[in-house]
């Protein structure tokens, strides 16, 4: 059956661009809170600007939590501060973060520049513009690049309540605001190779071996002896799923 890697905690330690998250409950850095997080937690994000943003990372990555930068609006030159602490990833390039200046290249330059940076990036077309996925790929190159969909359960009772509805391809607040995405994995692929321009081979890495990668999983992400036998299987030319495996065990097949 399918296992769950670990939880990725987007919050409440975020940045001054909050996004879809309610702004109320974005707070500052408790760095006893996140001492004791539980071991389920793989990957935290952070606002780079906040003001413990440096001591939080080299906590969380002293005890093999992975650091992502997100929903941001720090300066280049913060970011790479907190790189240099144990950062090793921003979470959906280009969205919920300042702009790429000639100027300030800001997170999302800074990342681009970071060989050790592991970039995040939502492939629906509705979050990036297609010449920007093919520029993330042909900038940071497969192995930095980690296809994510962002998806939310956008038809659940609390975010029904917060009136999201899907509009344009993606849910929406009431005021337009994105809120998540309602992209699969499968897609994202089909959608980097398609409308993108990304080769085949890099688009299929960037959706497992990468995100594994980063995760710390050798046994995920490869076919390889000792590897894990998780695979899924795409229709050769219209690149739809087939087949998932699991442990060599078929899990589903359409």
């Amino acid at each position: 059956r399918p296992t769950v890697l670990g939880a990725h905690l987007e919050g409440p330690f975020l940045g001054q661009h909050t996004g879809a998250h309610d702004p109320r409950r974005v707070v500052p850095i408790d760095l006893e809170w996140l001492g004791a997080l539980p071991d389920i937690v793989a990957l935290v994000t952070i606002g780079a600007e906040q003001h413990d943003a440096v001591a939080a990372t080299e906590a969380l990555a002293a005890r093999g939590t992975v650091v992502s930068l997100g929903h941001s609006g720090a300066t280049a030159a913060r970011a790479d501060e907190v790189f240099d602490a144990g950062a090793t990833m921003v979470t959906h390039l280009f969205n919920a973060m300042g702009p790429l200046h000639q100027r300030e290249p800001g997170v999302a330059g800074a990342a681009l520049a970071d060989e050790r940076v592991v970039a995040g990036l939502i492939a629906d077309l509705v979050h990036v513009h297609p010449a920007l996925l093919r520029t993330a790929f042909r900038t940071k190159g497969a192995d930095r690049i980690a296809l994510v969909t962002d998806a939310v359960a956008w038809r659940a009772g609390h975010l029904a309540a917060a009136d999201v509805t899907l509009v344009d391809g993606a849910p929406r607040l009431a005021d337009g605001t994105i809120a998540g995405s309602a992209l699969a994995m499968d897609v994202a692929v089909r959608n980097v190779a398609e409308a993108a321009g990304v080769p085949l081979a890099d688009a299929l890495t960037a959706a497992s071996t990468t995100p594994a990668d980063v995760l710390g999983d050798r046994s995920r992400g490869r076919i390889e002896v000792g590897a894990r036998a998780d695979l899924v299987l795409l229709d050769r030319d219209a690149l739809t799923l087939r087949r998932t495996i699991i442990r060599g065990e078929v899990a589903w097949e359409s």
